[in-house]
């Protein structure tokens, strides 16, 4: 009679036979791990930014120098052009 009871009792139970511990020290070195990688990556990821901003920065003031120096042959040719059809 005794095991009908305990059959009974399991059924009742919410327990699924499954046994939780607390993390490992070992889950917890891998933690740490992972969290140095993804603060390397986001470092990594920081001096890539700052070097394509300062690439971008320089580019734009080239073209500028460029642009620049563009428009200067433009109005010497219209100066060109006004003094010959003049």
């Amino acid at each position: 009679m005794d095991e009908v009871a305990d059959e009974k009792s399991n059924e009742n139970s919410n327990f699924s036979g499954r046994i939780v511990s607390a993390p490992s020290r070992g889950h917890l070195l891998d933690q740490s791990h992972r969290i140095d990688n993804v603060e390397k990556r986001i470092d990594y990821l920081r001096t890539q930014h700052a070097e394509t901003l300062s690439n971008l920065h320089s580019e734009i003031e080239r073209l500028k120098a460029e642009n620049k120096g563009e428009c200067y042959n433009v109005l010497i040719l219209l100066d060109r052009e006004t003094l010959i059809s003049l």
